[in-house]
């Protein structure tokens, strides 16, 4: 599992980027690795710049605690979804979000910490899926 998050950068063009902010259980991690579209980077440095930077190619993105602002999702052009898990929203920029276009979801814990539920992923990974990528990239 190490060595497919360390090849972030040579993903095929079929493939999302999705950012997992934080550890998730290997119960949970093993959700993305049993999807050949979607390619997870775990990222533990939550400073803004760093997360900014990475947030410019991600399709969605899995957190508990990070702030998200508005400037970091204003410069993440193919951001579709954040999943907040956890409960609330307080820490994502809620017009920011409307702005782009992009889903935010709340959740428990449940979807990805206590038992992978195949309903809660299955909702984030459409909305990574299904949803047609901003005009101009």
């Amino acid at each position: 599992m190490a060595d497919r998050l360390r090849l972030w950068g040579e993903m095929s063009k079929n493939q999302h980027k999705v950012l997992v902010v934080g550890k998730l259980p290997a119960s949970a991690m093993a959700l993305f690795e049993a999807r050949d579209d979607i390619d997870a980077k775990v990222v533990l440095d939550v400073a803004n710049e760093s997360l900014k930077e990475l947030m410019r190619d991600a399709s969605g993105m899995t957190l508990r605690g990070a702030k998200i602002s508005a400037d970091m999702i204003r410069s993440a052009e193919k951001l579709k979804v954040i999943s907040r898990l956890g409960v609330g929203y307080d820490n994502v920029d809620i017009p920011a979000m409307n702005e782009r276009g992009a889903a935010l979801t709340s959740d428990d814990g449940r979807w990805f910490t206590v038992t992978p539920d195949r309903h809660g992923t299955d909702g984030f990974f459409a909305a990574i899926l299904r949803r047609p990528e901003p005009s101009g990239t």
